[in-house]
């Protein structure tokens, strides 16, 4: 078994099983990284509509957000890889 562990080996079934089962978090995540390249004015320009909109708006942005962050952690279980040593 120790052996086995050592053993780095890149098995592509096995990514595409993790990939598949969390898909829409790996979508999330390429959004929040290229996000990071949006320029500063386009930032700067949506938070100060987002300071402007009625509180009941507010409100209803921040119930997506809790929904989308609870959507993503209610995805399917993978299989635990570590049942094949």
């Amino acid at each position: 078994m120790i052996t086995s562990i050592g053993e780095l080996q890149f098995n592509w079934e096995q990514w595409a099983i993790i990939i598949s089962g969390y898909e829409n978090v790996f979508i999330m995540i390429a959004i929040g990284y290229a996000l990071h390249f949006v320029p500063a004015k386009i930032t700067q320009g949506l938070k100060m509509i987002f300071d402007k909109l009625p509180m009941l708006f507010k409100a209803l942005i921040l119930a997506l957000t809790f929904w989308l962050v609870a959507a993503m952690a209610s995805s399917e279980l993978v299989p635990f890889i570590y049942f094949q040593f």
